[in-house]
């Protein structure tokens, strides 16, 4: 984790390093105690809206990646926030034309975009959505 910050701030050092991704969505009860320390919050890999009480050292995060989700799916994530009043983080590795096993295409990417503003729900990022949920 130091490495990695290190790494960033020397990229910019005006980076406010904030919130930690589970590396491949491993996140234990040590895990959280520990990052709860240095990070406002972690996510995981555990599908879902973050609505209610969330845990803030394992946030849901939905796989924007072409072999797990589809426009149907991404449109239902979408409701289910909507009638659960949450908020969804959304993650991928890369957008390209030929997407990683991880990634998604443009266009992908685009829906995603254009089903947030038909419903209204901002995009932000997760330290935005946190400063606005007040947490």
């Amino acid at each position: 984790m130091e490495q990695n910050r290190r790494y960033l701030l020397a990229l910019d050092s005006s980076i406010k390093i904030e919130n930690f991704a589970y590396p491949y969505g491993f996140g234990s009860l040590s895990h959280k105690r520990r990052l709860g320390k240095v990070f406002r919050s972690s996510r995981g890999i555990l599908p879902g809206v973050n609505s209610g009480t969330v845990d803030l050292q394992y946030l849901r995060a939905t796989p924007l990646i072409e072999v797990d989700i589809d426009r149907d799916g991404i449109d239902h994530a979408f409701d289910q926030a909507v009638a659960k009043n949450g908020w969804l983080i959304f993650y991928t590795h890369d957008v390209k034309t030929a997407p990683s096993r991880y990634g998604c295409s443009p266009s992908m990417l685009r829906h995603a975009l254009d089903a947030a503003s038909r419903r209204k729900i901002p995009i932000l990022s997760v330290a935005e959505a946190l400063r606005h949920a007040g947490a």
